[in-house]
């Protein structure tokens, strides 16, 4: 306080200091500002302060920096952007003490943050840009810094600062301004790259580190159309800087430069090759070599590569370096001093189990680290194939860790032994066995690892095994049943009494979450079909658990329930699923499935309930209770079919939604079909085929739409054709073209007024409404439709092909043998059009004709 007075000394301290105006000035709640702010402007008292002079005595150059701590308070309390103390601090950068210009430097990004008035924040930008050329070396460096927290990626005059800062005598602004450039030029500034790309061989290491870094942000920055530019000099810049650097730090940076490139699909191939080169030089520092192994491993295993688009340029790059990568990995383990770098090879070989390194991960099992021998063995385990001689060694290793003292050593053997499973040997496996059924007792996460590791090595329906798994039940810890519950799954045989009375145990309250999940796992595995006890044990299950362990119950009571029609189980899930406002979606999910899998068919408790998940408004739950409907409501059910005909007129413009559109359309076209139990016939729904006719309007869904009213009408249904006919005036030509191809589905052959339709539509329509047209006149019409046929005669001469085609194709269908001449005859007509002379005139006789029968099927088709 003492010292705010000293500063603030011009006011009456007095009177504004008292205890209510010291209140007001600490008073953080909104309204208490705003009636301190209406007693006193503090920002125009702290700007009048800064704007003073001071004097070249120490005393005043005290109260200057007890005035930006003032302001710093200020800001904190909500000052920003106060123009009247931007202005202030503006003058004060022609403070000629350079410790002043760089105090206010550093806080005028805090003072600026909020201010709204442009010309003021540009006016900040040119005064800071100005600095750049200071006579200080700290203010230059800090007005460097300064710059990429005041201006806008691309900002102009920023910009060009920070590019003449990089010429700057000083490698600590040079530093600096590279670093600023990446945080306000352009990516697509190909100036400002290759003044970064310069300072790759500046003569300060630290420079060249961030021009590196610098050049691999802007790089990233870069669209696709700018990534071109100027790629071959960062490719040559990094390179020549990873082999020749004498900083290891900036060679670091050179291979993460690399790795970024490497990810382009323009990228030279022999790129990671490069990489993959430098792990292998013995005159590289062990760090980079290091670096190398981690910027080529995968991101995933090479079975399940692709998923990412840099991940798959990495696992092409590295196809042809395998063998070499081998090589590197096997001298590496087996001439390498240095424990990280060995390290780093078994971590490469364990995080990219490929079959190639099988040697090199055999040659790290002899290691001298347990870390590197422990990586190796995972290795070679993942693997696949292991020799006979490995198979022992990694057994001996992880038998011989069982007996560590350390916790983790023990818990690492196990799960060696995990993945080594069960081996040829029936010696060894016995062997094994016994080694993990005696550290059972161990704590409790090395009796977890063990379970696991037993459920990998013991044979199935082992009975010894199965009552010590069973034994486990009766531990405190929930790690060590869970793990009896999933060995249990594993080893038991369906119906095995033992394993299922110890899982029934993991089921008694108290319930622990993870226990009851991993114990109706088993249960589903180790239960046979129909058995009541485990039935019924999980039905009074259902109301008792949480929802991870009710999704899992539910699975599992779908899988073993025999035949539909349980009427206890539906009873059951049905009450869980009328809570749907209570339970997530995921619960939501597993009650339908599982009921379609228990419920009678016809259930009207459980259409019901379906009916109002139609209206839930989750497009997914709607399409799971439509799917589920299909299968489950009766046909013809009117209730059933009115409830999903609004889900078929949707909007379509979510993909979720013209899903469930067509859901809703397959389910209608089953539930609406025209035929029932294979032969009874029914009266179309006339409103249901309205409504899917109408859905050969929307692009969407059309497909469907034709496939559903084909499904629902039988050939000739009145409501079907006046539906689909009146399609054919519609704006869309390809609605019309889809309608007049449908047509061809639902309509009875010969009807007199879709024919007039179609030839309507085949005179004065569009390419591909008369193609469709086409196609249907062919299968609609016959020989006795003399308009129609010659209609389609007339459409041999149309300039498009694909009309030519379908009406070629339609009259054979109708004439047959006598629609060749006419089609010759068009075909010669073409030809005259184009100026191609005709063939020779044949002679005319029976042998003539003959021939002309005879011709091949390319000079039929025309």
């Amino acid at each position: 306080m003492v010292c705010l007075l000293a500063d603030l000394s011009l006011l009456p301290w007095c009177v504004m200091f008292d205890m209510a105006s010291w209140v007001r000035f600490r008073a953080t709640s909104r309204n208490a500002k705003a009636m301190a702010s209406r007693h006193f402007d503090m920002g125009a008292v702290l700007a009048r302060q800064l704007d003073c002079a001071e004097a070249s005595e120490s005393g005043s150059s005290i109260s200057f920096w007890r005035k930006l701590a003032a302001l710093r308070k200020f800001c904190e309390r909500g000052g920003r952007g106060h123009g009247e103390v931007i202005e202030a601090l503006q003058k004060r950068l022609q403070d000629p003490d350079w410790r002043m210009r760089q105090a206010v430097l550093t806080i005028l990004p805090e003072a600026v943050e909020n201010c709204t008035q442009a010309h003021v924040n540009a006016k900040v930008i040119e005064s800071v840009a100005a600095k750049v050329d200071d006579e200080s070396l700290h203010v230059r460096e800090s007005a460097v810094s300064c710059l990429p927290l005041l201006a806008e990626r691309g900002h102009t005059a920023a910009v060009s600062a920070l590019k003449s800062a990089l010429a700057d005598p000083s490698d600590i602004v040079r530093r600096a301004a590279v670093s600023s450039l990446s945080h306000v030029c352009l990516a697509a500034d190909s100036s400002a790259s290759l003044l970064v790309l310069r300072r790759v061989v500046d003569i300060d290491a630290e420079v060249r580190r961030a021009a590196l870094t610098t050049a691999r942000q802007l790089y990233q920055l870069a669209g696709s159309e700018h990534r071109a530019n100027g790629f071959a000099q960062i490719v040559q810049a990094a390179l020549a800087r990873l082999r020749q650097d004498e900083v290891a730090e900036v060679r670091l940076a050179a291979v993460d430069t690399l790795h970024v490139l490497a990810a382009d699909e323009r990228v030279d191939r022999r790129l990671v090759g490069e990489l993959v080169q430098v792990a292998g030089t013995k005159e590289q520092p062990p760090c980079v070599r290091e670096r190398c192994l981690e910027v080529l491993t995968p991101e995933t295993s090479a079975q399940s590569a692709g998923t990412t688009q840099a991940n798959r340029i990495l696992h092409e790059s590295l196809a042809s370096q395998l063998p070499v990568m081998a090589d590197i990995l096997h001298t590496i383990l087996r001439r390498e001093k240095e424990l990280k770098l060995r390290v780093a090879a078994s971590q490469y070989m364990d995080h990219f189990s490929h079959p190639t390194f099988q040697s090199a991960a055999e040659a790290g099992l002899v290691d001298a680290d347990l870390h590197v021998q422990s990586l190796c063995m995972s290795a070679v385990l993942k693997m696949g194939k292991v020799s006979e001689k490995s198979r022992r060694v990694c057994a001996a290793w992880a038998l011989k860790g069982l007996k560590h003292p350390t916790r983790e050593m023990r818990m690492d053997a196990a799960g060696k032994l995990a993945l080594l499973g069960r081996t040829d040997d029936a010696r060894l496996d016995k062997q094994i066995l016994e080694a993990l059924l005696a550290r059972l007792e161990d704590v409790p996460d090395v009796a977890a690892a063990v379970l696991d590791a037993l459920a990998a090595c013991a044979s199935q329906g082992d009975l010894a095994v199965i009552r010590c798994l069973s034994q486990m039940f009766s531990s405190v810890d929930s790690k060590v049943r869970c793990a009896a519950a999933r060995a249990l799954g594993k080893v038991a045989k369906a119906g095995d009494e033992v394993a299922l009375a110890a899982l029934r145990t993991g089921l008694l309250p108290p319930f622990h979450a993870e226990v009851v999940s991993a114990a109706v796992q088993a249960l589903g595995t180790v239960s046979r079909r129909g058995d009541p006890p485990v039935i019924g044990l999980l039905v009074d299950l259902l109301p008792q658990v949480g929802h991870d362990e009710l999704r899992e119950a539910l699975l599992v009571l779908a899988r073993l329930t025999l035949r539909r029609g349980s009427g206890i189980v539906t009873a059951s899930i049905l009450r869980i699923l009328e809570q749907s406002t209570a339970i997530p979606l995921r619960i939501q999910l597993a009650c339908v499935q599982a009921l379609q899998a228990v419920a009678r068919k016809g259930d009207p408790r459980f259409v019901e309930c379906l009916l109002s998940l139609l209206r839930s408004g989750n497009s997914q739950l709607c399409e799971t209770a439509v799917v589920a409907l299909a299968e489950h409501g009766k046909r013809g059910d009117a209730t059933i079919i009115c409830s999903l005909l609004p889900l078929v007129s949707g909007t379509g413009a979510v993909q979720d939604e013209v899903r469930l559109r067509i859901s809703a359309i397959r389910a209608i076209a089953l539930l609406a079909s025209s035929r029932m139990d294979g032969s009874k016939k029914k009266q179309s729904d006339a409103t249901a085929i309205a409504a899917i006719a109408d859905c050969l309007k929307d692009s969407a869904v059309r497909s469907e739409a034709v496939e559903a009213l084909s499904q629902m009408a039988e050939p000739g249904d009145p409501f079907t054709v006046a539906a689909v006919t009146r399609c054919l005036g519609h704006g869309d030509a390809d609605c019309r073209a889809i309608a007049a191809y449908t047509l061809a589905k639902v309509a009875r052959p010969g009807d007199q007024a879709v024919v007039s339709a179609l030839r309507r539509c085949l005179e004065s329509d569009t390419a591909v409404v008369q193609c469709s047209a086409a196609q249907s006149l062919g299968e609609l019409c016959g020989q006795a439709h003399a308009h129609a046929v010659e209609e389609l005669q007339a459409q041999l001469l149309n300039s498009d092909a694909s009309v030519r085609h379908a009406a070629t194709a339609s009259l054979r269908k109708i004439r047959g043998i006598k629609a060749v001449p006419v089609i010759v005859q068009a075909l010669q007509v073409q030809k005259a059009q184009k100026g191609e002379p005709n063939e020779p005139t044949q002679p005319q006789g029976p042998t003539a004709k003959r021939q002309r029968t005879q011709s091949s099927p390319s000079q039929r088709s025309g």
